[in-house]
């Protein structure tokens, strides 16, 4: 019975190790013009954009330029309240 345990403790390190190895790193981005540091909610895109949702608007992010929508009362389109939560 000790050896069964060695061997599944062995395989359960082997796949902890083989997911730890496959988890992509986690990169840090400077995004100048970025209306909140709160981020809510981030998407990326099928045509490469990625969205963040924050307490001031939300942003486009192309990988180069930043865009930011926020709310206008005077435009139809435009958002209704700076305060985004889920893009």
């Amino acid at each position: 019975m000790l050896h069964n345990k060695s061997i599944l403790r062995f395989y359960a390190l082997l796949n902890f190790t083989c997911f730890a190895l496959a988890t992509p790193d986690i990169k840090k981005i400077n995004i100048d013009g970025l209306s909140s540091n709160n981020i809510n909610s981030i998407f990326y895109g099928l045509d490469g954009m990625l969205w963040l949702a924050t307490d001031q608007g939300l942003n486009r992010f192309d990988g180069i330029n930043n865009s930011v929508f926020r709310s206008n009362p005077f435009i139809t389109t435009a958002l209704k309240g700076n305060r985004v939560w889920h893009v």
